[in-house]
């Protein structure tokens, strides 16, 4: 049965969480290349955990040259910065972008008001599951959910978007690496008893947490969080050169458990969302959720030893740091290229094989995290 996880008085914590989550079946689809996560061994996981998270103990290198993070793109006051959308009427001085913890084990499923989020990431958790990390800040949520916990994930998407971070808790591990990091400067936590969250009696706990816009920009503003914040600008613009056609994209992310696909549709120029084979709809409206970009990041993942769940599933380390493969579905193609970032607080910069830059489309973009021998299917 799942217990609170609350935000703990000190960094030396025991790494345990009890959350039992559940799986949903959906057609198996065959990867082009490699095997997914599912298939490392468990020694090769234990050293690529190591690797990852183990801190150097030989001499340091002679330095070297850092390189130059991108100019970050101007902020126009009219135009969204996540989304390049026109806007209007919105008080800069009284918004800052939020980060909100969505489940999606099936318990969870319908979420809403994913739909209003300008950019959702979907990424590992445990098991073979998946969560989000939806970022708001052009549009007002009423009713955002259910919020859940945070994940290692979050180191690094927090300050890419400069957020305010909405959670539940989260275990003990992940709290304490959480905790010693500069997320604890704009968070609130449910289970810490910040303002800003809410219990539905329509749904069952843990299930029922929501949240809205105004309510974490009330409790942030309060703090004194927004004024000042600044604004991380996507690049939007022209489509890239040398484009394949891509009107469906397969992601077995973990095949008979988590079955992503997108679908292009030429009426609107978006991709629209499903899950196992159905439509991804969205509770509050009922329709699929849509996308004017997919941008598929290939990052290295690896297991921890922070346990996630009553079935001792661990947490998943994901470093989107060192940079690797992309590809960018817009517009009915897709553009294979790369990704790096030389600065922890920039977005992604893209770059197609010829080395110029990769711009989205205008419009909600859901970026796919997956494992660097991940193989999804592009058609």
């Amino acid at each position: 049965m799942h217990r609170a996880i609350r935000r703990p008085p000190a960094l030396s914590i025991a790494a345990m969480a009890v959350l039992a989550l559940s799986a949903c079946a959906g057609p198996d689809s065959s990867p082009i290349s490699v095997a997914p996560i599912a298939s490392l061994s468990a020694s090769a996981v234990t050293e690529s955990a190591s690797a990852l998270l183990a801190t150097p103990t030989a001499s340091p290198a002679p330095p070297t040259e850092t390189p130059a993070a991108p100019p970050t793109p101007a902020f126009d006051p009219n135009t969204c910065p996540l989304t390049g959308l026109p806007v209007q009427g919105i008080d800069w001085s009284q918004r800052r972008a939020i980060l909100v913890q969505i489940g999606n084990s099936p318990p969870e499923r319908p979420q809403s008001e994913l739909a209003l989020a300008d950019v959702v990431f979907e990424h590992l958790a445990e098991g073979g599951i998946t969560r989000f990390s939806a970022a708001y800040l052009c549009h007002a949520a009423q009713d955002i959910g259910p919020v859940r916990s945070g994940r290692l994930i979050n180191l690094e998407n927090v300050p890419m978007l400069n957020a305010i971070f909405a959670l539940s808790g989260a275990s003990d591990g992940v709290m304490a690496r959480l905790s010693a990091s500069e997320v604890t400067q704009t968070w609130l936590i449910s289970d810490g008893g910040d303002p800003g969250f809410r219990r539905l009696e329509a749904r069952n706990p843990p299930f029922n947490l929501y949240t809205s816009t105004e309510a974490i920009w009330s409790a942030a503003s309060e703090r004194g969080w927004i004024p000042g914040a600044r604004m991380t600008v996507l690049p939007f613009g022209d489509a890239p050169s040398g484009g394949s056609p891509a009107t469906q994209i397969d992601l077995p992310i973990r095949p008979g458990i988590t079955d992503v696909a997108y679908t292009y549709d030429t009426a609107t120029g978006l991709y629209l969302r499903s899950m196992g084979g159905f439509p991804h709809t969205d509770a509050s409206t009922g329709q699929p959720l849509s996308a004017a970009n997919v941008l598929v990041i290939y990052a290295p993942h690896a297991e921890t030893d922070i346990i996630e769940d009553s079935l001792g599933s661990r947490s998943v380390q994901i470093d989107l740091s060192s940079g690797g493969r992309a590809q960018l579905a817009r517009d009915g193609q897709v553009y294979e290229g790369t990704w790096s970032r030389p600065d922890v607080h920039t977005f992604f910069d893209l770059k197609d094989a010829s080395g110029q830059a990769m711009r989205l489309r205008p419009g909600v973009t859901w970026i796919q995290v997956v494992p660097v021998e991940f193989g999804g299917v592009v058609r």
